[in-house]
């Protein structure tokens, strides 16, 4: 199977934004989320579309949903 490991370091990610982020694609793809205390790792699998567009476009929300804090 298939997967594609992308890293977020909590210094620029927010731990809660990432767990909201991974919920809203569980219609998409299985993403597998590992934190080691500096980071959390997310691992794609099994998409609707391409994988890697699938990680890149997640990655893409992830920073919406984080200037939609800034803003608020």
């Amino acid at each position: 199977m298939k997967e594609i490991r992308v890293s977020y370091p909590h210094s620029v990610y927010d731990k809660g934004l990432i767990d909201r982020a991974i919920k809203d694609y569980q219609g998409i793809c299985t993403i597998q989320q590992h934190d080691n205390g500096t980071e959390t790792s997310c691992v794609f699998s099994q998409s609707v579309t391409d994988l890697w567009i699938t990680a890149l476009e997640f990655s893409n929300y992830l920073i919406e949903l984080a200037n939609s804090q800034i803003d608020a």
